[in-house]
């Protein structure tokens, strides 16, 4: 009935489900809007202070793997630079240490050099000072004959006489130019100063030893060697051989009587 009814009536209203409820924060003094879609943006990823912290047994959030992939990231584009810059070290400490060797073998006078092929090593003789007498001049006759076989050229770098003695008579470079026209190499020559200098005669002297050793090469089968002479200067010579440039100059010591009154 309905007084039965009235009995058990709660002297309170009802209250609706959900009245009251809502996403947003009320906190009304604080003026601050923040819900669930956007309570998320607030944390900063790159600043670790911000992240909950987790030990071993923890599962991570995603920011925290998110943010260890980023770490590792940078971890391996550092590693790459560092080998980067040591490869590039490396290459250039090979090439000084290449330039070097190449040029203390260019110093040191080693002209073998290597092909693709096999290594090619050029091989010249150099005699000075002979032949002063008859002695020296049936040794330098014996030396030429055995001559070895890998001989490019040979070059004498003068004094054929002893001026003090032989006078520089016209007989001793016809004698000397025959002896050494006997070379199975090739054989070039500049002048010393006991070849002309120290004469009785200097201009007369260099005159025949011009005569009979200006272009003494032409007398040899040179092959595929380029001569060079200087044009005012036929004593000079430049010989260029398997990519290797030789230079004789006529350089002595002391001065001539003439130079000397200048």
């Amino acid at each position: 009935s309905s007084s039965d009814r009235g009995k058990y009536a709660s002297a309170t209203p009802p209250v609706k489900f959900g009245k009251g409820f809502s996403f947003r924060d009320n906190n009304a003094d604080s003026g601050e809007q923040a819900n669930l879609r956007t309570a998320w943006k607030d944390v900063e990823l790159e600043d670790d202070y911000y992240m909950p912290q987790t030990t071993s047994h923890e599962h991570k959030t995603w920011e925290q793997a998110l943010l260890n992939k980023r770490r590792r990231r940078r971890i391996l584009c550092a590693a790459a630079l560092i080998c980067v810059a040591f490869a590039a070290t490396l290459v250039a400490i090979l090439a000084t240490t290449t330039k070097q060797n190449d040029e203390y073998h260019l110093l040191s006078g080693d002209t073998s050099e290597a092909d693709d092929d096999d290594d090619k090593v050029m091989t010249f003789y150099v005699t000075s000072d002979v032949p002063f007498d008859q002695s020296e001049t049936e040794q330098l006759e014996t030396d030429l004959r055995n001559i070895p076989s890998d001989a490019e050229f040979l070059v004498h770098l003068g004094n054929i006489q002893d001026a003090s003695v032989s006078l520089c008579s016209p007989s001793r470079y016809e004698a000397a130019a025959a002896v050494l026209k006997k070379s199975s190499a090739p054989v070039f020559i500049i002048p010393g100063d006991e070849d002309w200098l120290k004469c009785p005669d200097p201009s007369r002297s260099f005159e025949m030893w011009m005569d009979h050793f200006a272009n003494f090469e032409e007398s040899f089968d040179l092959g595929d060697m380029e001569v060079m002479r200087q044009d005012q200067h036929l004593e000079n010579f430049a010989i260029l051989h398997e990519g290797v440039l030789f230079l004789g100059l006529h350089l002595v010591n002391g001065l001539d009587e003439a130079q000397e009154k200048d």
